[in-house]
């Protein structure tokens, strides 16, 4: 049953909800009971107010579902974190929240069921707390956020004027064991939880409140809000509705996840390319040594190596939406440092610079683990290449956007090789906002949800932890990735002597574009064929294509187009290997230790081809690009290797 208050020709009722009717009361339900009038009036002629002004006070619960807790960092309290809102911020479902924007600059909304009690209740025992429950409704926790994190405690954050809406009806049956609650933003889904997800129950939290003071017809119980919390501006429209039904369809989730993940790789691979590109150009210039131009890829690796692992934490903590912007935020401020460096001429400021760049290249990495948190071991391969390939676009147009950069960067006045940097900078920007607003729900979050849910029961994947395996998985993505970046790195050096001068720049471009697109252009198949044959022999087919990348450098080393398809072939070889050790990697990991062991690998990638970049300079100065081939079949041949090993041993 659901009832209503409202407001009828200048006058307060209240109604039972009849479809399209309200069957009018003789008073206020919660002590006058559900004797009717006899009335009936068209829900269209009416207007509805806050079903329940509480007489005392609102009680709410913070982090009290796990997802959320996880969003927000760190654990939840042992015990119930409760605070109280005024019921003087309590409005109706379409009275017009006040921001204060004198105060704040950040109003954000929080969808929750809100618990209506409805008899005098002190010291109330957990089982029969159901007794005491007059019926739900909904509400929005609004707060000001800032202040919340400012004034260290809740009160003037959740206490303005407006700050609570409640209702348009209270519900006097429904499921709290199967209910859902939905929040939407101009119609867009940002909240998705189900009440399943607390950590205190409703019972619970009734108990845990009325030990503490006494509660009173009409206060309500805000028991707290999923995660997908955030801001809201002026003129947005907050519905808040809870439902009844089956969990999230998981497939359509990880196919929207997929998109999502995707499309931001289209936006960080613009920065990708461009960085690669630059990086040792203006190491070289800055430093006027072409021996410490691989100082710049080793600060991009460096700097990824150094966060990987704690934006791993943070996506274990807080889920991947937070991770991947952590990256993205990295990543713009490095950009603005690049141009500082260039402008002023300061190596050191540029290494600075990149290394940030590099993080947010973390962050970027982490995007093909994201895509196998809510993946089928079926499909795993496939969409976590789908992930890697949609980098394509973008680091394809990144090294190609180097000309039309520094033509645009000449026309406003920045530096010399820095203008590519502008597009750099907007398509992080973009990439940003899309993982901030779009990526929802969670990926990380809800599959550590359906853990949480399925522990105890039969589930459909059961991952036991392959130490052995996942060790070998990360071992060969590093090492693909040290023979890949080592070489690559001093390619745009080796360039500059082998072409015209006013030529460098687009065969740089062209030849990084290319490398580009074999690093990421045919991922979906290595994908495909890493779910059909096995992740193993997909390893070691990337090993062949980078032996053969290899072979091509040394016997060509002065042919433009020997290092093209030299290139080329690295490109292929390192995306075999990456998709299938990463897809390996995953499936050899229990969901509770990835994240740990991801940003593990990602840091061991990083950290050795740091190392590998600034060897790779003095090889090349000393030995050529040749002989710099030659020395990358090193780790080619430690993961074949590797590989005889691991399947002697299963």
């Amino acid at each position: 049953m659901k009832i209503a208050r409202f407001s009828y020709q200048e006058t307060l009722r209240y109604g039972i909800v009849d479809d399209a009717e309200l069957v009018v009361l003789s008073g206020d339900p919660l002590f006058a009971g559900f004797e009717t009038t006899g009335e009936r009036i068209p829900l269209s002629e009416v207007t509805l107010l806050a079903p329940v002004i509480p007489r005392s006070k609102v009680v709410c619960i913070g982090k009290n579902y796990h997802d959320h807790a996880a969003e927000m960092g760190g654990e939840a309290p042992a015990e119930p974190l409760m605070f109280l809102k005024p019921n003087t911020s309590v409005i109706g479902p379409d009275d017009v929240i006040v921001r204060p924007t004198a105060l704040s600059s950040r109003t954000d909304y929080e969808g929750e069921v809100a618990v209506v009690i409805g008899r005098i209740a002190k010291n109330v025992p957990a089982e029969r707390a159901s007794d005491y429950v007059f019926g739900y409704t909904v509400a929005n926790d609004v707060t000001a956020r800032d202040l919340q994190k400012t004034d260290g405690q809740w009160t003037r954050a959740k206490g303005f004027d407006t700050f609570c809406p409640v209702g348009p009806v209270i519900e006097t049956e429904l499921d709290t064991d199967a209910a859902i609650i939905t929040t939407r933003v101009n119609g867009e889904v940002r909240q998705n939880g189900p009440m399943s997800d607390m950590i205190h129950s409703v019972p619970d939290l009734i108990a845990y409140a009325s030990s503490v003071f006494t509660l009173l017809p009409g206060d309500l119980i805000l028991p707290g809000t999923p995660a997908g919390i955030g801001p809201f501006e002026a003129g947005d429209t907050v519905e808040v509705e809870p439902t009844s039904g089956a969990a999230p369809d998981i497939a359509l989730v990880q196919r929207r996840t997929v998109r999502v993940l995707a499309s931001g790789q289209v936006l960080t691979g613009v920065a990708f390319g461009s960085t690669l590109s630059l990086g040792a150009l203006l190491a070289a210039d800055l430093s006027g040594q072409e021996a410490l131009s691989g100082f710049a890829t080793a600060a991009v690796t460096l700097g990824a190596a150094l966060t990987a692992i704690p934006l791993a934490r943070l996506a274990a903590a807080r889920g991947r939406r937070f991770a991947l912007s952590a990256g993205n935020i990295a990543a713009l401020v490095g950009i603005s440092v690049v141009i500082l460096a260039a402008a002023s001429r300061l190596l050191p400021l540029l290494l600075v610079g990149i290394a940030l760049i590099g993080a947010g290249n973390a962050g970027t990495l982490q995007a093909r683990f994201a895509a196998t948190d809510l993946a089928g071991p079926q499909r795993r391969g496939r969409d976590l290449a789908t992930v890697v390939w949609a980098t394509t676009v973008g680091g394809v147009v990144g090294p190609l956007l180097l000309a039309p950069g520094e033509v645009l960067g000449a026309g406003i006045g920045m530096p010399r090789l820095t203008g590519a940097y502008l597009f750099s900078f907007a398509a992080q920007a973009c990439a940003l906002a899309l993982y901030v607003l779009v990526l929802r729900p969670d990926p990380l979050l809800l599959a550590q949800r359906r853990d949480r849910e399925s522990a105890g029961a039969a589930t459909v994947e059961a991952v036991a932890d392959r130490p052995a395996l996942a060790r070998y998985a990360m071992f060969a993505v590093a090492a693909s990735h040290v023979t890949m970046a080592s070489v690559m790195a001093m390619t745009p050096v080796h360039l500059s002597h082998i072409v015209a001068p006013d030529a460098v720049t687009l065969a740089v471009g062209v030849t990084i574009a290319l490398h580009v697109f074999g690093m990421y252009g045919l991922s979906p198949v290595f994908g495909i064929l890493a779910d059909r044959v096995g992740r193993i022999p997909v390893v070691l087919l990337g090993q062949v294509l980078l032996a053969a990348a290899l072979a091509v450098a040394a016997t060509l080393p002065w042919s433009q187009a020997g290092v093209l398809v030299a290139l080329v072939l690295l490109g292929l070889g390192w995306s075999a290997a990456t998709v299938a050790g990463s897809a390996l990697l995953t499936e050899a990991t229990p969901l509770a230790g990835r994240p740990r062991r991801q940003g593990r690998s990602d840091t061991l990638m990083t950290a050795c081809a740091a190392a590998g970049s600034v060897l790779a300079g003095v090889i090349l100065n000393v030995a050529g690009y040749g002989g710099l081939a030659l020395w990358a079949l090193v780790p080619v041949a430690a993961v074949c290797i590797g590989a005889v090993a691991v399947r002697a041993r299963r």
